[in-house]
């Protein structure tokens, strides 16, 4: 799955900020590298929605304004 957002300044088209998702299952065997998204979903398949909510978490986490101090 990927996506990417983008904030744009309407009044003269410039890209204010941009956030990029990209990220395919795979097995751990295949990518040990992934081990902690292996654990964290309990060595199981996510759903599609499940990934895209992880994903609009992980690009949110860059948003001006919404880091957590």
């Amino acid at each position: 799955m990927a996506f990417e957002i983008h904030l744009i300044r309407v009044s003269d088209g410039a890209i204010i900020w941009r956030g990029i998702f990209d990220k395919t299952q795979t097995s751990l065997m295949e990518d040990m590298l992934q081990i902690s998204s292996f654990f964290k979903e309990r060595g199981r398949w996510i759903t599609a929605k499940e990934l895209a909510t992880e994903g609009m978490d992980e690009v949110l986490k860059g948003f001006p304004g919404l880091q957590k101090n």
